[in-house]
């Protein structure tokens, strides 16, 4: 035990094990989902990986550090879906915007790595961010390039709805952009993750995402129809991640 959390020893590399976790209710208020650590307990939302089947009395849950490849595509397919209703657009887009923040935080590393000064041991401690960045802890191995996916796209279902409401406050999503690999946070990553070409396939393509991401923050668009903007900067995304560069709000 080690600042009262529990370690499971691999060699010499000590792994915090996994608290206790107990599962709340669908749509449960953020200040809910939190890692209680004097209990060791997280309080988790499975709801976005737990599917029910209505024949039987059992559940299915997408546990697993390549569930957030499943959770990227469900997200996709949510935000892009002309099928439904289109009175539930802004709650399905809503709903885009948690499941891809579920893919992006099970696709980052979840633990940080510390030693003790007289100990040759390496302590990985867990990260457990409150809300539905809470499952982040669970997996320490890191999937690269979801991990930064889930971010791009969770960052445009907020845009959107942001353009939709003329909504000024882009704090936010300035969080979800600032750790994208592109030439500010370049010297950064390099250095944290060891690599000198960090997911470096996505690094121009980021590029271009802040600077339209800034100009549409900048510009007001013509259309107000949620439909619209939505489908209009999807385009754009799908655009600039096929590597256009002349992609205009």
């Amino acid at each position: 035990m080690r600042n009262k959390r529990y370690y499971e020893n691999y060699g010499d590399i000590q792994i915090q094990v996994v608290p206790l976790i107990q599962e709340l209710q669908e749509g449960s208020g953020e200040c809910q989902k939190i890692y209680d650590e004097e209990k060791n307990v997280i309080n988790i939302d499975f709801s976005i990986l737990k599917n029910n089947y209505s024949d039987e009395e059992r559940s299915t849950y997408l546990f697993g550090t390549h569930s957030s490849i499943i959770l990227f595509a469900m997200g996709m397919l949510e935000l892009c879906d002309d099928e439904k209703k289109q009175s539930t657009l802004e709650e399905r887009i809503n709903e885009s915007f948690k499941i891809f923040t579920y893919s992006f935080a099970i696709a980052e590393e979840g633990n940080r790595q510390s030693k003790d000064p007289d100990n040759i041991k390496i302590y990985l401690e867990r990260i457990f961010k409150d809300g539905d960045e809470l499952v982040r802890g669970l997996y320490p191995h890191r999937l690269t390039q979801f991990a930064d996916l889930g971010k791009i796209w969770a960052a445009t279902c907020k845009v959107i709805l942001n353009c939709y409401h003329s909504n000024s406050d882009w704090a936010e999503i300035n969080k979800l952009l600032k750790d994208l690999p592109n030439n500010p946070t370049k010297p950064v990553l390099q250095s944290v993750y060891r690599q000198k070409r960090y997911n470096g396939h996505l690094e121009s393509h980021c590029d271009r995402l802040v600077e339209y991401f800034k100009q549409l923050k900048e510009k007001k668009l013509t259309i107000t129809n949620l439909t619209d903007i939505r489908n209009k900067v999807v385009r754009d995304i799908f655009k600039i991640m096929r590597g256009e560069s002349d992609v205009k709000p």
